[in-house]
């Protein structure tokens, strides 16, 4: 995952987001139901956001 975001990064092309940016775009835009959750993998802990539409 590092390796393939490399040259993003050296050409500074951010793909990070601020924690909650998600989760609110996704209440805004009307998901019904919105969780967060930071589950622990393998680079590390990382922000995962499910929504549910209906």
């Amino acid at each position: 995952m590092v390796t393939g975001w490399l040259s993003m990064m050296l050409t500074g092309k951010d793909m990070d987001f601020d924690q909650e940016v998600i989760a609110d775009s996704m209440q805004r835009a009307g998901f019904m139901s919105v969780r967060s959750h930071i589950p622990e993998t393998p680079m590390g802990p990382m922000d995962l956001d499910i929504g549910k539409k209906t």
